[in-house]
């Protein structure tokens, strides 16, 4: 299938099991996470894993993600802290199961089980 990550053809409460394995720092913004909620089943759960900052100032990481696309000329990726990630999935009626960060040189890795409400 392809198509628009926040608005998919898939049908309400369908999946049992959304994957997004090194997404959200490609995306401008989190909204996506209203179509995974739509799509999963009661109970279904999110597993995400991706690079976030964990100790890199917000405002920093928007400088970074402007050098890249326009000095450098190269397609930035949008940064996103654990805590921008951890709060939108709960925001969005996510509950975090288990969450876990691996810290990498120069990037960190979170791991997130969340469950559908």
């Amino acid at each position: 299938m392809h198509s628009d990550v926040a608005k998919t053809p898939l049908k309400t409460s369908s999946i049992d099991t959304v994957f997004a394995t090194g997404l959200f720092h490609e995306l401008p913004s989190l909204n996506a996470l209203k179509e995974f909620y739509r799509v999963l089943v009661k109970r279904g759960y999110l597993i995400v894993v991706d690079r976030v900052s964990y100790s890199v100032p917000r405002k920093l990481l928007w400088f970074k993600r402007l050098f890249k696309a326009y000095i450098l000329h190269r397609n930035p990726e949008t940064p996103y802290t654990v805590n921008e990630v951890a709060s939108s999935i709960t925001s969005y009626g996510f509950d975090i199961v288990y969450m876990d960060i691996v810290k990498g040189y120069g990037r960190d890795t979170v791991y997130i089980l969340a469950s559908k409400r």
